[in-house]
């Protein structure tokens, strides 16, 4: 059985990208390129095992397919169907959700979703020291480290920690403690402490640009990337950046971070400074904000970590007017709130209905708090549906600020989905 991190091998596939591929190509970069068999016997040996009729006892499991860049996707579909095709027993592709119908479609091969832990679950296992998401369990080790090692060393118990931490301050406390580390043994020889918080401010700052670069190369498409006139000069070498604890140099040479979500933060991070810093942003820059990353599946975590950073910065008055102007035009062309109700995102909702005010688009704001989707849902359905108090919240203050006695009552309160069913 062969495990293959896919995103350790873009070389690879940027090579495979510009070849005809067939069974014998295929075989030739599985057997050299992926499991880097040794040449002669082993790859002869490998290449005899696929070629065969029946089914032999290989397993081949690639891990991480919506993190490879969209240039590679279609490769890596081409590889899959090849793979098939082969003396393969079983074949076995990870991905999230969002691209999860076009794998069935392309495969012609009904998929398995794991399932979330409940509550019941997710207590049942952290008991015994098990968990759903490791890598969530490191940082919520690292993050209260400081807080819980003195417990351990006493007969004292634990006193309260905080219980509404939300995924942002998750990753930041784990960065943060990550940065500390490193940068106060760059810092801890000054005997000047103002200067000492200079220099570590300034350390934090180049950080954190060389990894939302790292993050956006990693993300984003080469064009995208330009779109958003980002400086792509790095101040710290490959392994300077390794020395913070968040990225790792793979197989191939290349950076990447520890998992893909901290760099999904980083990307966050990169566009809500775009938009709370200065007074001006064009319009290809909002439309790609507005169009892809608040609307399209594969960026739903950047969204989550959007949210979150939107709840402590508000733009200017001059870019809501911009985006409200752009927005009030993309509604036109189907743009709702329902994706952001559906994900809990009540600081994105925010953001939209505030650039739509400042914009002066007050038609365009009531028919979003009215407008129905899918089965005839309104956003407030959705919202419900899910259990997303906050969403409710800010689409209820909305509402009854906006909407008519009839529209809030007929519209909004008393509006049935295709099932008759109201929010």
């Amino acid at each position: 059985m062969a495990r293959i991190d896919l995103n350790d091998h873009t070389d690879a596939l940027k090579a495979l990208k510009q070849e005809q591929i067939d069974k014998e190509k295929v075989t030739e970069f599985v057997s050299e390129k992926l499991l880097e068999l040794e040449p002669c016997l082993e790859v002869e040996l490998f290449k005899q095992c696929c070629e065969q009729k029946q089914k032999l006892r290989i397993v081949i499991m690639l891990d991480g397919f919506d993190e490879v860049s969209p240039f590679y996707k279609q490769t890596v579909i081409d590889l899959l169907q090849a793979l098939r095709q082969m003396a393969v027993e079983k074949l076995w592709v990870t991905t999230r959700p969002h691209l999860r119908d076009e794998l069935e479609e392309k495969l012609q091969q009904l998929s398995y979703t794991l399932e979330p832990f409940s509550e019941e679950n997710q207590i049942e296992l952290l008991t015994n020291k098990i968990t759903g998401n490791p890598l969530q369990t490191l940082l919520l080790a690292e993050a209260f480290d400081e807080e819980i090692s003195p417990y351990f060393q006493s007969a004292e118990s634990i006193a309260s920690l905080t219980t509404n931490l939300n995924l942002l301050d998750l990753y930041e406390r784990f960065l943060d403690k990550k940065f500390d580390v490193h940068v106060g043994e760059k810092i801890k020889n000054m005997t000047d402490r103002q200067t000492a918080k200079i220099q570590k401010e300034f350390l934090l700052k180049f950080v954190r640009e060389n990894h939302q670069l790292l993050a956006l190369e990693i993300l984003l498409t080469e064009e995208q990337v330009t779109l958003l006139q980002i400086n792509n000069q790095y101040t710290f070498s490959a392994e300077e950046l390794t020395r913070f604890g968040i990225v790792q140099i793979n197989s191939e040479g290349k950076l990447q971070f520890i998992h893909i979500t901290i760099a999904e933060y980083y990307v966050a991070d990169c566009l809500v400074n775009r938009l709370t810093e200065g007074n001006n942003t064009s319009e290809q820059i909002a439309t790609f904000i507005l169009k892809d990353i608040l609307q399209k599946e594969q960026y739903q975590v950047i969204r989550a970590f959007i949210d979150g950073l939107l709840s402590r910065s508000k733009p200017s008055k001059d870019i809501l007017k911009q985006y409200g102007n752009r927005i009030d035009e993309l509604c036109q062309a189907g743009l709702t709130l329902h994706l952001a109700a559906d994900e809990g995102n009540a600081d994105i909702i925010g953001f939209l209905l505030d650039s739509l005010q400042v914009a002066e688009h007050a038609h365009t704001i009531n028919n979003l708090l009215i407008a129905k989707g899918k089965e005839g849902k309104t956003a407030r359905h959705l919202a419900s549906r899910k259990c997303k108090p906050e969403v409710l919240e800010i689409l209820w203050n909305w509402s009854t600020n906006k909407l008519t006695i009839e529209e809030l009552a007929d519209k909004l309160l008393l509006a049935k989905d295709c099932e008759e069913k109201t929010a």
